[in-house]
């Protein structure tokens, strides 16, 4: 009874472990197919962004105009310049480029706003160019396409854009300005007509984005809703990635791992060596093989013990 049970269990054994590496096939199979998908679908996005914002670039700067921060501000310490474009409906402002972006107004924002609310959106915008928001939010947006079977990574790109605007808000908080001006600028720029001359890409980054919850952050609502990342989404994804990166480590280890689990089951399920070498395939699961014991040669030492 005793070999009858041990043949079962490491054959049960053998079983579900096959069952785990055809799961992990399948697994890792899956998850090549939708990186391949991202991949083509974010390459694709990623060369037309390039194009549109290189064609926006050469035609923006064609007609732009380098004016001193000094003289549109009305502050004389004011360091460096933006660039007008001759536009005298839309009153619009915004950053554009990927590795040397630049701040964008048009003519009618300069001539319909007051010196302080042009200042206002300048130091908005500057910190944009600081931190280099568009080629950020161009490679977040980027990794989100590569990587749409994860949950959180759509999440992620809206919660970043969220921080992103907060934070350039509060440049001008620190420039003194109160929260009250800043909501009030912001609110004025939104209802002037919108610049159709630009593409929303995200070389782009706009006064005018996420502005219904900037305006209500610097009245004193707190954003943390907008900010939360919902605990399904996060559980979703730390699933999805735990099962891709199992199945891909397991897919790995059976291959380049002679002495895995896998090839100790099917090696004693196939056969048993004569006498038994010296690492007992079956001594790791803590079982004897029934049929090449010490009982075997005291039956009939003559014959070699037969394997099941």
């Amino acid at each position: 009874m005793d070999e009858f049970l041990t043949i079962c269990y490491h054959q049960m054994v053998g079983f579900v472990f096959s069952v785990l590496e055809a799961m992990n096939i399948i697994i890792v199979g899956s998850a090549v197919v939708l990186l391949g998908i991202g991949l083509f679908n974010a390459g694709t996005w990623l060369i037309r962004t390039i194009r549109i914002t290189s064609d926006l670039e050469r035609k923006l700067k064609a007609v732009a105009e380098s004016v001193l921060l000094a003289d549109l501000t009305g502050q004389p310490d004011a360091e460096g310049s933006v660039r007008v474009i001759p536009e005298e409906k839309a009153a619009s402002a915004f950053t554009l480029g990927f590795i040397k972006p630049e701040v964008y107004l048009t003519s009618a924002l300069i001539e319909n706003f007051t010196p302080e609310e042009i200042d206002i959106v300048v130091q908005h915008e500057l910190g944009h160019k600081q931190r280099r928001d568009p080629l950020r939010q161009t490679v977040l947006e980027f990794l989100g396409r590569l990587f749409w079977f994860v949950p959180v990574m759509g999440r992620q790109i809206v919660t970043h854009g969220v921080k992103t605007e907060l934070a350039c808000d509060a440049m001008a908080l620190t420039k003194g300005y109160s929260r009250t001006s800043i909501a009030a600028t912001l609110v004025k720029i939104s209802e002037a007509p919108v610049l159709a001359s630009h593409a929303p890409v995200p070389a782009i980054s706009s006064i005018i984005d996420k502005l219904e919850i900037r305006v209500r952050a610097l009245l004193g609502e707190k954003p943390d809703a907008y900010l939360r990342i919902p605990a399904g989404i996060i559980i979703a994804s730390t699933l999805i990635i735990f099962a891709i990166m199992t199945a891909s480590t397991a897919a790995v280890a059976s291959q380049y791992d002679p002495g895995g689990y896998v090839t100790m089951i099917e090696q004693v399920t196939d056969t048993c060596e004569y006498e038994h070498t010296d690492v007992d395939p079956l001594s790791s699961l803590g079982l004897e093989c029934p049929h090449c014991g010490p009982q075997v040669f005291e039956a009939d030492e003559s014959e070699p013990p037969s394997c099941h």
